[in-house]
């Protein structure tokens, strides 16, 4: 969880989550944490939230991060860690089926206030029949865990059932297609489009 001073004009005046499963999800998403937040903000403090094994696997004990991190063992599937600005899922979706899916976003959505964001980072795959190599490795999922490549339109689906509102997407360079997706609870989002109008 990442929490910064009350002075920092990019990040709000509570917590900051990242949240992170398995093995195979401490390394990416630790390294997401640190340099895209607590390295480029120096008021920025975070905690490593999942399952001891995981914890154990992190890349967060740096000099320059020294005292502005802590990990804190849990369940994402039970919990999320309360009142977060930022909560990170970094290819943990794609691990897991809708339901499961659903479960996680709604652990992060009770945690949440009016003012917190979840980041969401994904390949979002394209539509069917075009070629993309994220459809080898749907193919490839089913035999190690539950999960599966989505579709804008499906993460679309997950957020909506979870009560959040997709707000933004910012796709980036990588050979992966991987996108930002920035989530905002969907009273929040509802607001936006109304003061639009």
């Amino acid at each position: 969880m990442l929490r910064k001073d009350r002075r920092h004009r990019l990040l709000r005046a509570r917590p900051v989550t990242t949240q992170s499963r398995g093995a195979d999800s401490a390394v990416p998403s630790t390294f997401f944490a640190k340099s895209l937040f607590l390295a480029r903000n120096p008021l920025a403090t975070g905690v490593l939230f999942g399952r001891e094994p995981v914890l154990e696997a992190h890349m967060l004990d740096t000099p320059e991060l020294a005292g502005r991190w802590s990990a804190v063992p849990g369940d994402f599937f039970e919990s999320a860690p309360a009142a977060g600005d930022l909560y990170i899922l970094k290819h943990i979706l794609h691990d897991w089926n809708d339901d499961e899916c659903v479960r996680i976003l709604r652990r992060c959505r009770a945690a949440m206030t009016a003012q917190s964001r979840i980041l969401v980072a994904e390949t979002i795959a394209p539509p069917a029949n075009t070629p993309h190599y994220v459809w080898s490795l749907d193919l490839m999922m089913p035999a190690a865990l539950t999960g599966r490549e989505r579709t804008r339109d499906e993460f679309e689906q997950l957020f909506a059932a979870a009560d959040l509102t997709l707000n933004r997407v910012q796709t980036t360079a990588s050979y992966s297609s991987m996108a930002v997706m920035e989530l905002v609870p969907r009273d929040v989002g509802s607001m936006r489009v109304e003061a639009g109008r």
